[in-house]
């Protein structure tokens, strides 16, 4: 699996898997606080992403680098 932590809050993988994007959401109280943001976020966003607890499932590689430049 390959990681990259960003900011603290966010851990970057590929499942080894499927090779799917992921974006670990490290922070639990950051998770927490922004949950309902962060579902409407995606919401508003349309499809190419999906979210299983703490973990984001991505499309493409910019969606996630949007997601990080908007909550990072």
């Amino acid at each position: 699996m390959n990681l990259r932590n960003n900011t603290g809050k966010f851990v970057a993988a590929r499942s080894p898997i499927d090779g799917d994007l992921l974006l670990i959401i490290a922070d639990y109280m950051f998770w927490h606080s922004n949950q309902k943001a962060i579902e409407t976020w995606i919401e508003e966003l349309g499809s190419g992403i999906s979210q299983t607890g703490m973990v984001l499932h991505f499309d493409h590689d910019a969606d996630r680098t949007m997601f990080l430049l908007r909550w990072s």
